[in-house]
């Protein structure tokens, strides 16, 4: 997985909180969308599992 931009993390950060429901569109989501990190469920974004674990990576990273 290449490197992701600040901004792109804390798009995938965002939907990864269960009480935010997405609906904007955009560049950002688009990448995160060809990358396999996100989909789309209904009208929300939500991270898939590889998103998941990308974002339970760096919050361990961050822990150390």
């Amino acid at each position: 997985m290449r490197a992701l931009t600040d901004r792109e993390w804390q798009t995938l950060t965002d939907v990864s909180n269960p009480s935010e429901c997405l609906l904007r569109d955009g560049e950002t989501i688009e990448r995160l969308l060809r990358e396999g990190l996100i989909h789309q469920l209904a009208n929300c974004y939500r991270p898939t599992p590889l998103g998941t674990e990308a974002l339970q990576r760096r919050q361990g990273g961050r822990a150390r």
